[in-house]
């Protein structure tokens, strides 16, 4: 019985639908239960049955009155959710249920179900189930539902998915760990290398270099270039300073001797550096004693045959296919050598 406090709320409005199929049904007075399920029944048979456009319509709005009920009416059974319980069994039972967990759960129980009472006991189960299936007995009868085999499914998919995504994950590694690391260039592609070994340093460097490579790393720093600093300074530096780093390196040094104009700074830095001439070199800019003639024409021959730019003078790049070098001959330790210092140092030889 429903008595008239218990009809206030939704469930006014239900009584209200159940009296368009029942007139008996009189809201305000207590109401049978009898009555309400044959009101039910009396709503479902109008929606069957077929009626005309105003029925119909008012027989969807049934159907969206009825699948909004929360509690499920009266002769329909329904089987709760089983309590997870506690511990580790309770974590592993903790998963979500997809339809496709179901539809296999549902598949595998009208398979196994011999007795067709809708659950598998032990002696229905097979030995043929990975691990032991009533793992997921969850409140402990020994039967497996409908319900618990779906979540042993949904367990075993997680697990297959979690495996895959283990196997994409050490893949990924691998492929990265053989992949070259790309390492950024935070100095915007200017190079600059601080020499460790006593390695030897290149011919034809002018002289300013080693003179000025105070720790002899093989590089010339701002401090070692200058301690004091001018405009004049600057520009010298920078003229083999050619990436701007504020270091000049070995290969700066023969490149910039090279460029137009390269010679004039070198020269000029070497007279200003202290003279520590390399052995065999000609110490003095001006030649001490008259050239003669005839090796004045050999120089003029040999620098005319390697001499690229025509410049008439060598540089290290030039004179490298030389069979003999004459880097000693660079008198004035500018990194070039000229027709008349190659003559000196040619007549200088044969007098010894």
């Amino acid at each position: 019985m429903i008595d008239p406090d218990e009809q206030q709320g939704p469930a006014q409005f239900i009584i209200g639908r159940l009296q368009q199929s029942d007139p008996s049904i009189r809201p305000g007075r207590p109401i049978p239960l009898s009555k309400i399920t044959e009101g039910f029944q009396k709503m479902r048979e109008q929606r069957d049955g077929g009626r005309d456009d105003s029925r119909s319509r008012s027989s969807n709005d049934e159907d969206l009155l009825t699948a909004e009920l929360l509690v499920p009416g009266f002769g329909i059974d329904v089987q709760p959710d089983p309590l997870m319980g506690f511990g580790p069994a309770a974590e592993m039972l903790s998963v979500a249920v997809t339809e496709e967990d179901e539809r296999e759960a549902n598949e595998l129980l009208r398979r196994m179900d011999r007795n067709r009472d809708g659950v598998l006991s032990g002696s229905e189960i097979s030995s043929r189930f990975s691990g032991n299936p009533l793992d997921f007995d969850r409140n402990r009868d020994g039967k497996l539902t409908a319900r618990e085999l779906a979540v042993r499914y949904a367990r075993r998919r997680e697990g297959r998915e979690e495996s895959r995504r283990d196997d994409d994950r050490r893949r990924d590694r691998d492929r990265n760990r053989d992949e070259p690391v790309e390492i950024p260039d935070v100095f915007n592609g200017r190079k600059s290398y601080r020499v460790t070994t006593s390695r030897q340093m290149p011919e034809g460097l002018p002289g300013f270099f080693t003179d000025k490579d105070a720790d002899g790393d093989g590089q010339v720093s701002m401090a070692e270039f200058a301690e004091e600093w001018s405009d004049e300074v600057v520009k010298e530096f920078f003229a083999s300073d050619l990436n701007r780093d504020g270091v000049i390196t070995a290969d700066e040094a023969l490149r910039a001797v090279e460029m137009p104009d390269g010679s004039d700074f070198a020269s000029t830095s070497s007279a200003s550096s202290p003279t520590s001439s390399p052995s065999g070199a000609i110490a003095a800019a001006a030649p001490s004693e008259p050239i003669d003639e005839k090796y004045v024409k050999v120089g003029q021959r040999i620098i005319g045959k390697y001499d690229k730019n025509n410049d008439n003078a060598l540089t290290a790049s030039e004179w490298e296919k030389m069979l003999m070098s004459p880097a000693d001959a660079d008198a004035n330790r500018d990194g070039r050598v000229t027709v008349e210092e190659y003559a000196l140092w040619m007549q200088s030889r044969d007098r010894k």
